[in-house]
């Protein structure tokens, strides 16, 4: 009975439970081994950091930009030696890297000081490559620097300092990461702690405001941007020493097997050598058609209706478009066509690459002929001194091109970048503001020059007072009178002019007085010193001019 009963009973199908989704697991965070020494650097980058944001943010860019940089420097150049030998080039990138930031205390050009500011840090990039072993051949390093400094810090941020403050390590290590730990909780505390007590004791008061002359808000900020920076460039340098500069993703790739992937060999001589032929008739063409125009600068002479400021620009604009252009063909010609068993591009493409280099060099040489004779003939500017420059450079640049056809194993970047860097050293110490000043006061004393544009001079700061002084001894009495009109003007950057009651022109300079040495500039001083010494002679020739109106 009871079995009939069970089989009139519905029989329920029977199901298998859905299976639960689960989620992927997270990549863990890249972490490699760090020891007491990598702690004890990141705690002097961490001091380094605080210390070149205060001297050099809030010390204006002088004598407390050179010592930070050069503090920097050395922990930049120090810390990979433990793991990586120091290479040649590395160094000599980093030595000129600091050598550059030293003009920085001796000379006040704006435009100077951001130009060099942005080549140190392009030339350290270039060092950090090369001394940790990072660097390939070729313009690729560029690109590697490029990478270091603009991606790295920010890529690898999270995997330097999970790698810092992992549990595993030694003692010295441990007590490195206490001490660090101690470091970061302890800041925000004092932040709060010192103004209560600050506020609660005179006496307190007083040691504080001594110990914290510029403000207790400058402290602060020092401290918040000089950890960000300090975390920013040790994880540059870290990631560097530690071989973690890519990203996950690219270091999984390189582990995939290579016989997967097809090598890219080249492309045959045939299509390139015809596209460098075509390009090379129509060079020998263009220039035969303007031979006249491109050798007139060596001539002397100005072709019809032509300004020689119109002639010196049209020689610039053409060549940086066609130098331009031809330093790209001829490093992607010698980037895609197909080498031979040596490695070495066909004949006839080196060849016809030779050409253009020998076009670009005519280029190059017959704008700094135009250069030459504007310069001669109206001085010195910023503009006409900085287009000379990258015309040397340019021609820097083809000649290693050059040299590299000639010789295929020539390192052409490594010389290429070794020889700017070093040309960079001496131009950051010759001042370009400087070398404007004595070229157009000295030409226009020694009668090389008709007239000298004392107003330009004036523009130039500091750079300019020492030749304005001069220019005061100046037969022209014009000139004399304009040169000690700046010169009054320039007076209020480097003191304050007191004016005596009842009197209209009889004022008194009073110099500005510092002694925060990070302000420290040479330049300056020596400007300050010039005007305080010659101040009855600027008010006296001032007074004449101003008393003629």
């Amino acid at each position: 009975m009871s079995n009939e009963n069970n089989n009139l009973q519905p029989k329920v199908a029977e199901t298998t439970p859905a299976p639960i989704a689960t989620l992927p697991k997270p990549t863990p965070l890249l972490k490699v081994a760090t020891t007491g020494r990598d702690m004890i650097f990141a705690l002097l980058f961490l001091v380094a950091g605080i210390v070149w944001i205060d001297f050099s943010v809030y010390g204006g860019f002088d004598l407390g930009y050179t010592i930070a940089s050069i503090i920097l420097g050395a922990l930049v150049l120090i810390y990979p030696t433990a793991e990586h030998r120091l290479s040649l080039f590395g160094t000599l990138y980093a030595t000129c890297a600091v050598a550059i930031t030293v003009p920085f205390c001796m000379y006040t050009s704006v435009s100077s000081k951001v130009l060099l500011f942005f080549w140190s840090v392009l030339l350290m990039g270039l060092a950090i490559v090369n001394n940790t072993k990072n660097a390939s051949r070729g313009w690729m390093q560029l690109v590697e620097a490029m990478r270091l400094i603009l991606m790295t810090p920010f890529e690898r941020c999270s995997n330097t300092l999970a790698s810092l403050f992992q549990d595993k390590g030694s003692n010295s290590k441990k007590k490195a990461k206490g001490i660090l730990i101690g470091i970061a909780c302890g800041l925000p505390a004092l932040f709060i702690i010192v103004p209560i007590l600050v506020s609660s004791d005179a006496a307190f008061e007083a040691v504080m405001n001594n110990i914290f002359a510029d403000g207790i808000s400058r402290v602060i900020a020092s401290v918040i941007m000089g950890t960000f920076l300090a975390i920013l460039l040790f994880t540059t340098v870290f990631a560097a020493s530690k071989k973690i500069v890519k990203i996950d993703s690219v270091n999984q790739a390189e582990k995939t097997d290579e016989t997967n992937k097809t090598k890219f060999r080249g492309v045959s001589s045939t299509p390139v050598t015809t596209f460098l032929c075509t390009i090379s008739l129509v060079y020998v063409v263009y220039l035969f058609s303007q031979l006249a125009y491109f050798f007139n600068a060596f001539a002397g002479f100005l072709p019809e209706n032509y300004t020689t400021a119109q002639y010196a620009r049209r020689g610039f604009f053409e060549m940086t478009v066609i130098c331009g252009i031809n330093i790209g063909v001829i490093v992607g010609s010698l980037l895609i066509s197909k080498k031979d068993k040596k490695g070495n591009q066909p004949l006839a493409v080196r060849l016809l690459c030779g050409f253009i280099c020998l076009f670009s060099l005519v280029i190059v040489a017959t704008v700094i002929g135009k250069l030459v004779m504007y310069m001669g003939l109206y001085g010195l500017t910023e503009l006409r001194l900085y287009t000379s420059l990258f015309s040397v450079c340019a021609a820097i640049i083809i000649i290693f091109v050059g040299i590299r056809l000639l010789i295929p194993r020539f390192a052409y970047f490594r010389a290429t970048a070794a020889t700017l860097a070093v040309l960079s050293v001496g131009i950051a110490f010759a001042d370009v503001n400087t070398t404007i000043a004595r070229y157009n006061t000295e030409a226009y004393l020694n009668g090389y020059l008709e007239q000298v544009d004392v107003d330009y001079l004036g523009t130039l700061g500091s750079a300019s007072v020492p030749s304005l002084v001069e220019l005061m001894d100046s037969d022209d009495a014009q000139v004399a009178r304009k040169a000690a009109t700046r010169l009054y003007y320039l007076a209020g950057e480097y003191g304050r002019i007191d004016s005596e009651s009842g009197a209209i022109y009889l004022y008194d300079f009073i110099p500005a007085q510092t002694d925060d040495f990070r302000e420290y500039n040479i330049q300056f001083v020596t400007a300050r010193d010039l005007i305080a010494e010659n101040w009855d002679k600027i008010l006296d020739l001032y007074t004449a001019t101003n008393s003629s109106y």
